[in-house]
């Protein structure tokens, strides 16, 4: 596929008139390419008002699950579920991205989708597609990790689509992982999710992810109000604000933190508020994790040992667990009597110093790791890819450095108060972590 820009600019045109032949809809709307002023993307024409539908979609131009299963036959089906397991949407990718390969490498210009096919990217900047020097950047970050789980996750997909699909639908030249993982990019940087079409005709067989040739196109600008109107032969679309003639028609590709975006999409939005570091809680080898999971059932917290932790505060469940893990067998009995609430103060100020002395020290081990790989990084970010991957290097040091901090503003508050309370010899009982113990507590 040539992919010079007069090359693009033609495939972008063959592109609109496939939309407008097959009934989309969009008189105020043009597609730029990367050349154009302004840069790539979708931009109004003449003004459009708030609440104006800019954009109409037909069904039969949205490739959902249903559209990939008529045209990509399999010859097995993925790991049968148990009675009640819910579907593996993964399988339910892979599916998408086999259409995807199966249309540009197999029926080339017999594919009524060609014209979509052509416009999209043939490479893509997320971490997948880093080169070595790119990748050394993530070191010490908990991307560092994400992308060989999320590569180790498309070879495990991969695999199966090798048993899956016979040769003589996709031929093994073609169905390699190179162009797994092209396709599988395709989807976490263009799809939506079929949550956003609930009333749609089409959406009992989307089954998970759907592609919307168009709207795909949109870039990214957070907290951009985009209405979806389903209708019986299509989805419509508008803004909540009015569009200048000349402006930019953007999305809001939702509440992401910046590993989200590099992950997915490529990119990173500077000091966006939503960027968190992820941390997993394990506390599997400790010889009171039944109980203590009880505890927190009993407190209505989920043991999902998965913790995001932003720069300005920490997630409401993470010091309820935290303060659970720390507990000895001592605590959890007290804690254990329903009725008794005069023994809260068994879990009083001395959990709340263990508890966060203990994300404090798990925080100082991750930035001491963080600040080691320094040393092996690159001496300046040359290319795009890099410099996506400081921005989020510099945000991820950014969270732990000041979230140490706070928790040690914290503890130092706590040891003031129980000083405060021991020398007039009483005892604080604290706030925990079921509510109607909290408000007993403050009164």
């Amino acid at each position: 596929m040539d992919n010079t820009s007069s090359s693009r600019s033609e495939r972008l045109r063959t592109f609109v008139k496939w939309l407008e032949a097959n009934g989309a809809i969009f008189p105020k709307v043009e597609i730029r390419d990367g050349t154009s002023e302004g840069g790539s993307g979708v931009y109004a024409l003449e003004r459009i008002e708030s609440d104006e539908r800019y954009a109409f979609i037909p069904h039969d131009l949205i490739i959902t699950g249903k559209v990939c299963h008529d045209t990509v036959r399999i010859t097995g089906q993925p790991r049968q579920q148990q009675e009640g397991e819910e579907y593996d949407p993964r399988h339910r990718r892979m599916m998408l991205s086999l259409f995807l390969i199966h249309e540009r490498f197999v029926m080339k210009e017999a594919s009524f989708w060609k014209p979509y096919i052509d416009i999209l990217p043939l490479e893509f900047h997320t971490p997948l597609q880093f080169n070595e020097e790119e990748l050394k950047f993530l070191r010490g970050t908990p991307a560092e990790f994400a992308v060989e789980e999320r590569r180790e996750g498309y070879r495990e997909q991969y695999r199966a689509a090798l048993e899956l699909v016979p040769e003589s639908v996709i031929p093994r030249d073609v169905l390699t992982f190179d162009n797994y993982l092209w396709a599988m990019t395709v989807l976490s940087s263009r799809s939506f999710s079929k949550d956003l079409m609930e009333g749609s005709l089409c959406v009992l067989t989307a089954e998970s992810e759907v592609l919307m040739p168009l709207l795909d196109m949109t870039n990214h600008y957070p907290r951009t109000l985009v209405t979806w109107t389903i209708c019986d032969d299509g989805v419509g679309f508008s803004n909540f604000s009015a569009i200048e003639a000349g402006q930019e028609i953007v999305n809001d590709y939702g509440q992401k933190s910046n590993e989200e975006l590099m992950m997915g999409y490529g990119f990173c939005v500077p000091q966006n508020p939503l960027s968190c570091f992820h941390i997993k809680l394990n506390y599997s080898q400790d010889p009171l994790v039944e109980a203590k999971e009880r505890i927190l059932a009993a407190a209505g917290l989920k043991k999902s040992h998965d913790q995001y932790i932003r720069a300005s505060e920490l997630p409401i469940d993470l010091l309820p667990v935290l303060r659970v893990m720390v507990m000895t067998d001592v605590d959890l009995y007290y804690i254990g009597q329903e009725a008794n609430r005069d023994l809260f103060e068994h879990v009083g100020l001395r959990i709340e110093l263990r508890a966060r002395f203990l994300l404090m020290f798990l925080l100082e081990k991750k930035l001491c790791v963080f600040e080691n790989s320094v040393a092996g990084l690159p001496a300046k970010a040359t290319t795009t890819n890099a410099q996506v991957a400081l921005i989020y290097r510099t945000e991820i040091g950014d969270i732990l450095r000041s979230t140490i901090y706070n928790l040690q503003v914290a503890e130092q508050d706590i040891m003031e108060r129980a000083c405060k309370v021991f020398e007039g010899g009483g005892h604080e009982l604290p706030r925990y972590i079921y509510a109607e113990k909290s408000e007993s507590a403050a009164t």
